[in-house]
Protein backbone atom coordinates (compact mmCIF):
# COMPACT_ATOMS: atom_id res chain seq x y z
CA UNK A 1 0.00 0.00 0.00
CA UNK A 2 1.25 3.55 -0.80
CA UNK A 3 1.39 5.78 2.02
CA UNK A 4 1.43 9.48 1.48
CA UNK A 5 2.76 11.48 4.76
CA UNK A 6 2.26 15.34 4.86
CA UNK A 7 3.60 17.03 7.65
CA UNK A 8 2.52 20.77 8.33
CA UNK A 9 4.36 22.61 11.39
CA UNK A 10 2.14 26.37 10.64
CA UNK A 11 4.91 27.54 8.69
CA UNK A 12 6.48 24.88 6.25
CA UNK A 13 5.07 21.95 4.53
CA UNK A 14 7.13 18.57 3.88
CA UNK A 15 5.80 15.53 2.16
CA UNK A 16 7.05 11.79 2.38
CA UNK A 17 5.63 8.79 0.49
CA UNK A 18 6.27 5.04 2.12
CA UNK A 19 5.00 1.78 0.32
CA UNK A 20 3.78 -0.80 2.92
CA UNK A 21 2.94 -4.22 2.54
CA UNK A 22 -0.76 -4.76 3.46
CA UNK A 23 0.51 -5.67 7.01
CA UNK A 24 3.90 -4.44 8.52
CA UNK A 25 5.65 -0.94 9.13
CA UNK A 26 7.50 2.12 8.14
CA UNK A 27 9.29 4.83 9.23
CA UNK A 28 10.40 8.19 8.07
CA UNK A 29 12.92 10.81 9.53
CA UNK A 30 13.94 14.37 8.64
CA UNK A 31 16.10 16.05 11.00
CA UNK A 32 17.61 19.39 10.43
CA UNK A 33 19.14 21.99 12.54
CA UNK A 34 15.97 23.68 13.61
CA UNK A 35 13.31 20.53 13.06
CA UNK A 36 12.89 17.25 13.58
CA UNK A 37 10.03 14.89 11.94
CA UNK A 38 9.58 11.26 12.91
CA UNK A 39 6.88 9.24 11.81
CA UNK A 40 6.15 5.61 12.40
CA UNK A 41 3.09 3.86 10.79
CA UNK A 42 1.84 0.16 11.03
CA UNK A 43 -0.41 -1.18 9.15
CA UNK A 44 -2.28 -4.26 11.08
CA UNK A 45 -5.50 -6.17 12.04
CA UNK A 46 -7.23 -6.10 15.33
CA UNK A 47 -10.45 -8.03 15.84
CA UNK A 48 -10.00 -8.96 11.66
CA UNK A 49 -10.19 -5.15 10.79
CA UNK A 50 -7.55 -3.14 8.92
CA UNK A 51 -6.15 -0.40 11.05
CA UNK A 52 -3.45 2.12 11.14
CA UNK A 53 -1.12 2.87 14.08
CA UNK A 54 0.59 6.25 13.96
CA UNK A 55 3.18 7.40 16.00
CA UNK A 56 4.59 10.98 15.28
CA UNK A 57 6.79 13.78 16.22
CA UNK A 58 7.52 16.81 15.59
CA UNK A 59 10.01 19.56 16.83
CA UNK A 60 10.17 22.54 15.43
CA UNK A 61 12.79 25.21 17.40
CA UNK A 62 12.50 24.68 21.05
CA UNK A 63 8.54 23.53 20.53
CA UNK A 64 7.98 20.38 20.54
CA UNK A 65 5.01 17.89 19.10
CA UNK A 66 3.90 14.05 19.57
CA UNK A 67 1.10 11.92 19.10
CA UNK A 68 0.02 8.28 18.88
CA UNK A 69 -3.05 7.30 16.87
CA UNK A 70 -4.91 4.14 15.80
CA UNK A 71 -7.70 4.26 13.42
CA UNK A 72 -10.04 1.94 10.58
CA UNK A 73 -8.31 2.75 7.48
CA UNK A 74 -9.40 1.41 3.93
CA UNK A 75 -7.40 2.28 0.45
CA UNK A 76 -8.10 5.78 -0.50
CA UNK A 77 -8.44 6.96 2.92
CA UNK A 78 -7.54 10.20 4.06
CA UNK A 79 -7.29 11.30 8.12
CA UNK A 80 -5.74 14.52 9.91
CA UNK A 81 -3.72 14.13 13.51
CA UNK A 82 -2.38 17.56 15.38
CA UNK A 83 -3.78 20.78 15.84
CA UNK A 84 -4.69 22.84 12.68
CA UNK A 85 -2.46 26.25 11.94
CA UNK A 86 0.11 24.18 13.88
CA UNK A 87 1.69 20.83 14.20
CA UNK A 88 -0.44 18.72 11.94
CA UNK A 89 -0.06 15.08 10.07
CA UNK A 90 -2.47 14.43 6.85
CA UNK A 91 -2.27 10.67 5.73
CA UNK A 92 -3.69 9.40 2.34
CA UNK A 93 -4.01 5.78 1.76
CA UNK A 94 -3.86 4.38 -1.74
Amino acid sequence: MHVELTVSDGATTRTHELVLPEEGCGSVREKATNRDDKIRICLVRLAGRPKVDIQWYLRVGAKEYETTSITDFARGARFELGRRGAAQLTVVTR
